[in-house]
């Protein structure tokens, strides 16, 4: 479902945060990393997207 949302959003970091909290939850770290990282860039979601990153590093650093 955030993918037809993504493809029809011309603002989508917001998207790609929630994206990437789903991902985190599943433990796809690499794809959450990535999601997290589209969501920097826009000035809506960079914030919330920094800490989803801090998040998954550390989950990732768990993990191990």
């Amino acid at each position: 479902m955030v993918e037809q949302a993504l493809a029809r959003c011309s603002q989508a970091g917001p998207l790609h945060v929630i994206q990437g909290e789903l991902l985190l939850e599943q433990g796809a770290y690499l794809e959450a990393r990535a999601a997290f990282s589209l969501a920097t860039a826009d000035p809506l979601s960079a914030e919330a997207a920094q800490l989803g990153l801090a998040r998954t590093y550390n989950a990732e650093g768990i993990a191990l």
